[in-house]
């Protein structure tokens, strides 16, 4: 009984050496869904093109990882890009270009995984990037723009092992409308978002 006993709180005492020698690092998951359009470009455009950028980002890894759909732009697609540091309303140089965007196109969608610099890390948690979507219309600024503001998820509710997916995009009577489907949960359901 005594060699179990010490044989317990020898293997208590090696347990608790490796768990504190760890590094441990509190990670916050975050969920990004905003709305792009004209009136947050910087100067305001009259398009009609609307978009949605959806995704996660988790500052521990700086991953990013993000889905968006966009319609009804005035030109076709030249580039589209995360702008910052700038706060809303303001301006600022490029980021990242988004390799593989669809490009002489009006609608689409696009999808991408990055991770970010430490710097970066620090820019996108304070709101200080923003998506940018140029066309020819808009030549040589952005036609339709989005803020991007992160919010903290709760630990329950990982997006990521969702699966979500987007099918059946269309712009019409404008209104920017698709469906939408859970594979985890099987839910699915219908988008739209309007344009005020």
């Amino acid at each position: 009984m005594r060699n179990l006993r010490k044989i317990f709180f020898s293997f208590l005492m090696i347990f608790t050496i490796v768990l504190f020698s760890q590094k441990i690092t509190l990670a916050t998951q975050y969920v990004i869904n905003i709305p792009i359009d004209g009136s947050q470009e910087v100067p305001h455009t009259l398009s009609s093109g609307i978009g949605i950028l959806h995704g996660t980002y988790d500052d521990a890894t700086r991953s990013l990882i993000f889905e968006m759909a966009f319609a009804g732009l005035l030109g076709p697609t030249t580039s589209a890009a995360f702008h910052g540091p700038a706060p809303y309303g303001v301006n600022a140089p490029i980021q990242i270009v988004f390799s593989g965007f669809p490009l002489g196109v009006t609608s689409g969608a696009f999808s991408l995984s990055l991770t970010l610099t430490a710097m970066q890390n620090t820019q996108i948690v304070n709101g200080l990037w923003y998506v940018n979507i140029r066309t020819t219309f808009s030549s040589p600024g952005g036609e339709i723009r989005g803020q991007l503001i992160l919010y903290p998820q709760s630990p329950t509710y990982d997006l990521r092992a969702m699966n979500l997916q987007y099918k059946n995009l269309n712009f019409a009577n404008d209104a920017l409308e698709f469906d939408i489907y859970l594979q985890r949960t099987g839910t699915s359901g219908f988008v739209s978002i309007k344009r005020p």
